[in-house]
């Protein structure tokens, strides 16, 4: 197969750049935005590569429908390979519960803007199939942001969506995600 894309290895980013890596995707701070690319590391094959690439896209057309809705990380633009969002600088919700203790009613304000969020990523037909503390993002306000759509699905407009199960997952599994988020 000859690869249709340049994807740089992850390697050839500094390691101070890097703000996650997942199972198809590397996102890297590049400036004030963070720009999530397909994962390739130094022993991927180039099928390998190209299905992190068609991962990528995926997610790009869910991000699209997803731009207008409240608490989901603002989608900025793409290209084949690259996908530039807004950074969060106050980075992942886990990691900012492992080292801080937020007040009650803050934590509860999240915990709303994450349910509101979930049911405006609903209205739009998608399944999140992947909620979880890594997932959403503190801003530099500390509004907390949903990311990461790689897994989720995009269901056909005139789909009930109270039934609608694909594969096991439907809004009550992703309702059930969101409840428990955190393992403490």
């Amino acid at each position: 197969m000859t690869p249709s894309h340049h994807v740089e290895p992850i390697s050839s980013f500094p390691q101070d750049q890097i703000l996650g890596i997942g199972r198809t995707g590397l996102v890297v701070r590049e400036g004030q935005f963070a720009i999530k690319r397909p994962l390739r590391w130094s022993t991927s094959s180039e099928e390998e590569v190209e299905a992190n690439i068609e991962s990528l896209q995926h997610e790009q057309a869910i991000y699209q429908l997803l731009n207008s809705c409240d608490g989901v990380v603002p989608f900025l633009g793409c290209s084949e390979t690259a996908t530039k969002l807004r950074l969060m600088e106050n980075g992942d919700l886990r990691s900012y519960l492992s080292q801080n203790q937020p007040s009650k009613t803050l934590q509860l304000s999240w915990f709303r803007s994450m349910a509101h969020s979930l049911s405006q990523i609903h209205d739009q037909r998608i399944i999140v199939a992947d909620i979880a503390t890594r997932n959403f993002l503190l801003d530099a306000d500390f509004n907390v942001n949903i990311c990461d759509f790689t897994e989720s699905m995009r269901m056909p407009l005139d789909t009930c969506m109270e039934t609608a199960d694909v594969a096991g997952f439907s809004i009550q599994t992703d309702l059930g995600q969101l409840g428990v988020t955190d393992e403490r």
